[in-house]
């Protein structure tokens, strides 16, 4: 095993172990907020970015190579978004323009396509387009509030890690990381504090 795939190992086991660890503490600080459908939705998400990992893990250990390009983890990471883009759906009250949502949307589509054209796979770029269009569109509507911003962040290292490989590959896998930990933080701001359990309890 090269050096690179020692170090995406490693970087997807921490991925997998701070989403799993982030799900439950969302579950746990908004134990309160049982009727708030969005903290269900955004723990759902990491859970499934979680099973991805955990998948992509125990394939390249068993097999010594990393998984197809279409396989288990993809669906895991693809449904991930759709758990978020329910999420900001649950949350509502969108009030950024439209230039927002359509510069995101725009770099989402065309980094899809770019995918397609350079590697081929088409019909699985587009089911990742699928989930990632509406969640681009919603995340613009939202900004410039923080939750938003972390989302935002996220899936522009998301769409560079990409189109990226080698040492660049690594650096943004583990940039995504911290960055859904910055989501999981930001989240504070869209839920009444009055849901959160205290610290002291």
């Amino acid at each position: 095993m090269t050096d690179a795939a020692t170090w995406e190992n490693l970087i997807s086991l921490l991925q997998m172990l701070t989403m799993a660890a982030a799900g439950f503490w969302l579950l746990y600080r908004y134990m309160a907020a049982a009727a708030v459908p969005a903290v269900y939705f955004l723990a759902g998400s990491f859970f499934c970015s979680a099973s991805a990992d955990l998948f992509f893990l125990l394939y390249n250990f068993l097999r010594g190579d990393a998984p197809q390009y279409f396989s288990a983890a993809d669906i895991g990471w693809i449904g991930s978004y759709f758990f978020l883009t329910a999420a900001l759906l649950t949350i509502g009250q969108q009030r950024a323009g439209i230039w927002p949502s359509a510069a995101l949307t725009a770099v989402t589509v065309a980094v899809n396509l770019l995918l397609s054209y350079l590697y081929g796979h088409f019909f699985t770029n587009m089911l990742w387009a699928a989930a990632m269009v509406p969640f681009a569109w919603l995340v613009g509507k939202g900004l410039p509030r923080p939750f938003y911003l972390s989302l935002c962040c996220f899936l522009l290292l998301e769409l560079d890690l990409f189109l990226s490989w080698g040492t660049v590959y690594i650096i943004l896998d583990a940039s995504v990381t911290v960055s859904l930990l910055f989501v999981c933080y930001a989240f504070r701001y869209e839920i009444p504090e009055t849901s959160a359990v205290s610290d002291g309890e």
